[in-house]
């Protein structure tokens, strides 16, 4: 099965190494998009929940950074 975006159901992200998590590159959702409606008013350091992760919100210029800070929905 392919990974679900909605419910984060077979994650390409793995629970298996906590340490694993640093490795991954944030991701970079430009501000305004209408692929990812996030809202604009987000400040660092919000933690938010999307495609069944746990992210934390960096803003960096034009776009949000999401820093993967855990896997799953728990």
């Amino acid at each position: 099965m392919g990974y679900c975006p909605r419910c984060g159901e077979h994650s390409p992200y793995r629970e298996d190494d906590p340490n694993q998590l640093a490795e991954f590159p944030p991701v970079r959702i430009p501000i305004g998009s209408r692929i990812v409606p996030l809202p604009a008013d987000l400040e660092d350091g919000a933690m938010i929940q999307y495609a069944g992760c746990l992210f934390t919100v960096r803003r960096s210029g034009d776009r949000y950074e999401l820093l993967l800070a855990r896997v799953g929905h728990s």
